[in-house]
């Protein structure tokens, strides 16, 4: 099993060197943020599908049954046992190993319908314009707006004034979606680490998966813009 889950794991990170796979796995983080990101990758490689995933004592706790017969994915989990320091006589907690764990996705579950998630909040509206600058702020940046960007630009960084520049006409929301793609520039998808191709794609891609958290609907602009930079990708940047 172990052998079988590095090979899934390997297989699943050569599937984001096309823009496809890179979207599938992107919204496929989007559904599963609880889990890291070689878990993630693993699920999407057992079950494509996947939306909501748990062990099997969690879906019981939640009401519903494991349907019989069906074959569970596997995920890592770490081996936490708990160690006394015989100096002092407290107890800690430490990790000595990681194993394969089995868990379902709630397409193989049976039982009554959970909580419906939130609605998804267009761009066009102003329903998060409470997100807009607190987290620039406290990354040290100023929050601009322009009537006049560089022909195409809804948004950009200026490092070295320390500020993020956002186009005046988008509409709130869209303001938004963009100020999360460029403060993900700022902490790190820089162009001087994956050129600029590479750091697009890792930006959107970041913003996506934070945005669809506070449930603002940016799949449409999302992925053909991670698709329009994927293929010119570095594709180093996907397989350490």
């Amino acid at each position: 099993r172990r052998e079988e889950a590095r090979a899934r794991l390997e297989a699943a990170c050569q599937e984001l060197r096309s823009s496809e796979g890179w979207i599938r796995f992107a919204k496929a983080r989007a559904l599963l943020r609880g889990y890291s990101l070689p878990n993630t990758l693993l699920i999407l490689s057992q079950r494509p599908d996947a939306t909501r995933v748990a062990s099997f004592r969690h879906w019981q706790e939640l009401g519903r049954q494991v349907r019989r017969g069906e074959r569970a994915l596997r995920i890592w989990a770490p081996s936490v046992r708990r160690e006394r320091d015989e100096a002092t006589g407290e107890e800690t907690s430490a990790v000595r190993a990681f194993g394969l764990v089995p868990v379902f996705d709630i397409s193989q579950t049976d039982g009554p319908p959970l909580p419906e998630p939130p609605p998804l909040y267009p761009l066009t509206g102003a329903s998060h314009t409470h997100l807009l600058g607190q987290q620039a702020r406290e990354a040290g940046y100023a929050v601009d707006r322009q009537a006049e960007m560089p022909v195409g630009a809804e948004g950009f960084v200026d490092h070295r004034a320390r500020r993020i520049v956002l186009h005046r006409g988008l509409e709130p929301n869209a303001q938004v979606a963009v100020l999360v793609h460029e403060l993900a520039h700022v902490h790190g998808a820089r162009y001087q680490d994956f050129g600029r191709a590479g750091a697009e794609v890792v930006a959107e891609t970041a913003a996506f998966v934070a945005l669809s958290a506070v449930r603002l609907d940016t799949a449409g602009q999302a992925v053909p813009y991670v698709a329009g930079w994927a293929d010119t990708a570095p594709k180093e940047m996907v397989t350490y």
